[in-house]
């Protein structure tokens, strides 16, 4: 047992220095295989020979070529599936067509290329070339030139002399034949039927009925259109060459990201050289095989972008050899091909590249505790906002003094509880005293830990928040009234925060508030130039926000339950239509001013009265729920002239919870509730109809101890926050 320990510990050793004698085959590279992998099965089904015939080439639509010869031996075997030689399409002889570029310039090279012989006779001749013959196809001395010119059907021959020292250009080389059926006529018409040049003779003839044209105009509208693809081309393959560029930094990266989470993994195993080397291994491995699929996805995308590249250049390159290389009636005849296939190559689908892939990072939480966890230590994780991500793996001491102290914090708050508990037993008889219909059942030795946590947190939580604080009972003067709540089991906190009707920013424009504190629809009698007040607002708020806890996972919000009333006294002057009357209802601070009305903003709640296209004859309630339109509540008041009304809403606000909602008090019916995530400190807002409106409104707030809470009330409050 001790050698076999030794054997382990001495493997250990020479895999992490890097001994080539231990070296796992896991740390083999699988580029060449990703990179290769899929062309193995391009098999083609026939091949061309060095000897094939240069003049009998045939156009693939590929824009690759064969010679006729060798297309034909091939459709011996199978005739309805042939394979391109160079890249293994498939396609039918019907789709070839023959290769004039090909054909041209191997005529050319033959032409220009060293010291030419004659060729017109057999036998050994060695006379200089003079001249070409295109028809006849040969190279001609001086003297088989004037043997040719004796035949009378040589005559009309297209002959073209040949200078030895200096090449012509294949534009001036390439000179339109005449007519083969009738030697005499110039080609002037280009004959789409048969695909091919024609005399004036041969449009009366056998191509009378043809559709033919003129073989200028043709020429000029087939080089358009392939000029016009060439432009085309080369912006797709632009597309391409960017694209090539993208993923080829991508494969790069994830080649760089395999090797350095491979040192970073040596690294670490240093330090645990005897324990770690299985663990290394295994590491390996997952790098390898997480990293093997991105990378054999992304070399597929590679080569797909690789062929579209190469179907593209080749298609910019025949093109413009086509261009060059064509007489005209030749370029018109390869128009169609072309055409087809630079219309593949547009409507190709260029894969996506994503790099998320390459954004991992080798974990190694807990380094310390590595001796005790090194069965499962490491592992690999994505990581796109961070370059390292720190160990935080306690150790097993740091885990016996976690529990330690969470034992110490659970007796400290059993202690804390017994003296809650004590407290609930002196607020509740003064909550009595102000509430004679509390129950006997009521008593603080039946309330839960849960309850007692509820209240307590609760009248803290009064008692310091600006404005307010604990109230009636345990009131204090002038500040805020708290009312406990129960229903069955539960127990609802309720604070009445003292509001203010801020006269400071008023919209003086449009209304003001008294020295009573009411807000009342009318401009003051003395305009003051108060840069801090309203400027869209027809209304005011009150002094002070009401903010918003910090979010805590650790510290959870507590439900603070605040309730304020507004009693509005209402007067119809003139009796009208599609008027607001007043609003009433809270925003988030930053929107107080973002419009004339509550209802128009967007983090807004209110309660909304005004005159109904729906039910004429009178003004409805209806609720705003962060622009949503609640339910209308008809027959608030009627908008007979000489009317007198008066208004009185409650809301209940809970940002703990996350609540608010609207009570009609006279109709003692819950208007509207919604859940909400506030975001930011919030403003109660107040809101009367404009100054030239014929109503008389006067909005006062009824907070703090002037609330009086009836049974009907905590009803309705305590279905708001059901």
């Amino acid at each position: 047992m001790p050698l076999q320990r030794l054997q382990e510990k001495q493997e250990a050793y020479d895999a992490l220095v890097g001994d080539a004698r231990s070296q796992s085959p896991d740390w083999v590279d699988n580029t060449e295989q990703v990179q290769h992998g899929g062309s193995e099965e391009r098999m083609s089904q026939f091949s061309t020979q060095s000897c094939c015939d240069e003049s009998q080439l045939r156009l693939l639509p590929c824009l690759h070529s064969a010679c006729k010869p060798c297309l034909d031996q091939a459709t011996q075997v199978d005739e309805n599936c042939l394979h391109c030689p160079s890249c293994g399409r498939e396609f039918t002889m019907e789709q070839t067509s023959v290769d004039h570029v090909r054909r041209n310039e191997a005529a050319y090279k033959v032409n220009a290329d060293g010291e030419m012989k004659c060729s017109y006779i057999e036998g050994k001749h060695d006379a200089k070339v003079v001249v070409y013959c295109h028809e006849c196809d040969e190279k001609l001395c001086s003297d088989c030139h004037k043997l040719h010119d004796t035949v009378t059907r040589n005559r009309n021959h297209r002959v073209t002399e040949i200078n030895q020292a200096e090449n012509i250009p294949m534009n001036q080389w390439l000179k339109d034949r005449y007519c083969r059926d009738h030697p005499d006529n110039k080609l002037q018409l280009y004959d789409h039927t048969c695909k091919k040049a024609i005399c004036l003779i041969c449009d009366r003839g056998a191509h009378e009925m043809h559709k033919n044209e003129d073989l200028n105009q043709a020429y000029d509208v087939a080089k358009d259109q392939l000029e016009e693809q060439v432009q085309k081309q080369q912006l797709k393959l632009k597309d391409v060459t960017g694209r090539m560029e993208s993923v080829t930094r991508h494969q790069n990266e994830l080649g760089n990201t395999q090797r350095k989470l491979q040192e970073d993994a040596a690294t670490v195993c240093t330090s645990v050289a005897v324990r770690f080397l299985h663990r290394q291994r295994q590491l390996m491995k997952e790098i390898l095989m997480s990293l093997q699929a991105p990378r054999v996805m992304v070399q597929d995308k590679l080569d797909t972008l690789q062929d579209v590249h190469t179907s593209i250049v080749s298609a910019i390159d025949y093109t413009q050899r086509t261009l060059e290389s064509t007489r005209r009636e030749e370029l018109i005849t390869l128009t169609d091909v072309m055409q087809t296939k630079c219309d593949e190559n547009l409507k190709l689908e260029l894969p996506e590249d994503d790099t998320q892939d390459t954004r991992i990072l080798l974990t190694f939480q807990g380094q310390r505790a590595m001796e005790e966890l090194i069965d499962t230590f490491g592992g690999l994780a994505s990581s796109l906002n961070m370059d390292h991500i720190p160990d935080s793996q306690p150790t097993s001491q740091d885990l016996l003094t976690m529990i330690r102290r969470e034992r110490e914090t659970i007796m400290m708050h059993e202690g804390r509880w017994q003296q809650l508990r004590q407290m609930i037993h002196s607020i509740i008889p003064e909550l009595k005293g102000s509430d004679s219909r509390m129950a006997r059942s009521q008593e603080p030795e039946q309330l839960t830990s849960q309850d007692v946590h509820g209240i307590v947190t609760n009248l803290i939580i009064g008692a310091f928040i600006p404005g307010e604080t604990i109230p009636r009972g345990i009131t204090l003067q002038g500040y805020a009234t708290s009312h406990v709540i129960r229903q069955d089991r539960s127990v609802n906190f309720i604070i009445c925060p003292k509001l203010q009707l801020d006269a400071g920013r008023a919209n003086t424009d449009r209304c003001h508030v008294t020295t009573d504190g009411e807000l009342v629809n009318s401009q003051p009698a003395t305009q003051h130039t108060d840069s801090g007040r309203l400027q869209e607002l027809r209304g005011t708020c009150s002094i002070g926000p009401i903010p918003i806890p910090p979010h805590s996972s650790v510290t959870p919000v507590p439900h603070t339950t605040r309730y304020w009333e507004t009693n509005t006294r209402v007067g119809v002057v003139v009796g009208v239509k599609l008027c607001p009357v007043l609003e009433m209802g809270v925003v988030e601070e930053s929107q107080v001013d973002s419009g004339g009305y509550v209802c128009d903003q967007r983090r807004s709640w209110c309660v909304h009265v005004g005159s109904c296209c729906t039910h004429p004859g009178s003004f409805c309630t209806r609720v705003y729920l962060a622009g949503e339109r609640g339910k209308c509540y008809r027959n608030t008041m009627s908008d007979t002239t000489g009317t007198q009304a008066t208004l009185h809403y409650g809301v209940v606000l809970d940002v703990g919870r996350g609540r608010i909602g609207f009570i009609d008090v006279d109709r003692s019916v819950v208007l509207g509730k919604v859940d909400v995530e506030f975001k930011k400190d919030l403003l109660p807002v107040f809101v009367v109809c404009r100054l030239s409106d014929p109503f008389t409104v006067n909005m006062k707030v009824v907070s703090g101890e002037e609330i009086l809470m009836s049974d009907i009330k905590k009803a309705l409050i305590n279905k708001v926050l059901a």
